[in-house]
């Protein structure tokens, strides 16, 4: 197993594929997430939040930790390695 396609490169003739544990996620803006970020999902308003030096890991924040931003595909969609 290979795993997912997230791109083709037609002018290289080449196809990235992210992990086998990759999360393909939808975003607004993947502008404000970068590659290595540990992010998690923000119950009070059901967005993806990094998790920064000042976060408390709580049970909470353990429980809704996504992963690990591997690639950002494009505007809206990011891929994340499961934690």
């Amino acid at each position: 197993y290979v795993g997912i396609c997230v791109k083709i490169d037609e002018k290289n003739n080449c196809i990235t594929f992210a992990t086998h544990g990759d999360y393909m996620v939808k975003v607004d803006d993947s502008s404000g997430y970068s590659l290595g970020s540990e992010v998690f999902i923000d119950c009070t308003d059901n967005k993806l939040k990094i998790l920064s030096g000042e976060t408390a890991i709580t049970s909470k924040i353990r429980r809704t930790t996504v992963g690990i931003i591997t690639s950002i595909i494009n505007e809206t969609t990011l891929a994340v390695f499961k934690s």
